[in-house]
């Protein structure tokens, strides 16, 4: 999700409502929408963001969140899917998210076994500056505890872990 996304989201919001990441992984984005609106506009902007594929609830804290529904979740899959094995990297900054995308290539799951909240994690981590380096070895052990647990994995982060990597590389030594 980049920020043009964002700014889209709030514009759909509208009402001066502020549009942010969510902190947890249940949604990508919440809104005080719900705080600073009366209930039919609040209605009217849960409408517009329905009709243009997010799915919104009211939180517990009286926020809005905001997800995207399925039809938007299954594009970001075929829009990011990896193709091959990445080099490994002399930058050993790098290692946690290389070890991430080669651990998701692993374990190709079917979409609809994918869990959306590490999903969610990699996208909003991937929006942020340095924010995958960052994440990488949560989303890593978030990764273990599944395996260990016979669950599916995110792959379709895989590609779009990829696609934010600098290219530079060790021309194949390591790990194939």
């Amino acid at each position: 999700m980049d920020a043009a996304e964002r700014e889209a989201v709030k514009a759909l919001v509208g009402g001066g409502a502020f549009v942010r990441f969510a902190a947890e992984d249940d949604a990508l984005l919440v809104s005080d929408a719900p705080r600073r609106m009366v209930a039919e506009a609040l209605a009217d902007a849960v409408a517009r963001l329905t009709a243009a594929g997010y799915l919104c609830r009211v939180t517990e804290r009286g926020l809005l969140a905001i997800d995207w529904n399925e039809t938007r979740w299954a594009a970001f899959a075929a829009r990011h899917s990896a193709g091959g094995w990445p080099p490994w990297p002399h930058d050993e900054a790098l290692h946690a998210c290389y070890a991430l995308v080669r651990l998701l290539l692993l374990h190709p799951a079917p979409w609809a076994a994918q869990p959306r909240p590490l999903l969610r994690a990699l996208v909003k981590a991937l929006a942020r500056r340095g924010g995958l380096c960052k994440a990488a070895p949560a989303l890593l052990a978030a990764c273990a505890r599944r395996l260990r647990r016979h669950e599916a994995l995110p792959s379709a982060g895989a590609g779009l872990i990829l696609a934010a990597l600098p290219l530079t590389h060790n021309h194949g030594e390591g790990m194939p």
